[in-house]
């Protein structure tokens, strides 16, 4: 989500989503599942689409928009998916780049890389 010709990799951050639908980044109306990004700071409005197979029937799990911000690393991909427990979910971002969740809060970085 950037301005300008397409940047190299290792210049932005890649973010797709899993049982999420995307409905709005940094205060402009977004959906889709893939997007880039400029490293840094970034709300992110998401609901949960979600579907559970079963032996003879399948759930639909959907919720209302919440949003999150992140902070975002340079040449890293992340995955914002729905962890459903229940009647309930919780939102995760994974950053497959070091392959371990990571807080969806913004801010400064505490454990530099």
């Amino acid at each position: 989500m950037y301005n300008g010709s397409r940047r190299p990799a290792s210049e932005v951050a890649f973010v797709k989503t899993w049982q999420i639908e995307v409905d709005g980044v940094d205060g402009r109306d977004e959906s889709g599942s893939e997007f880039e990004f400029l490293p840094g700071n970034h709300t992110i409005q998401y609901h949960l689409n979600a579907h559970e197979f079963h032996v003879v029937y399948t759930t639909h799990l959907r919720s209302g928009t919440i949003s999150s911000c992140v902070k975002l690393k340079a040449g890293h991909r992340y995955v914002l998916h729905a962890v459903v427990k229940g009647q309930g979910w919780d939102p995760v971002l994974l950053d497959q780049t070091i392959n371990r969740s990571v807080l969806a809060t913004c801010g400064p970085d505490e454990d530099e890389d």
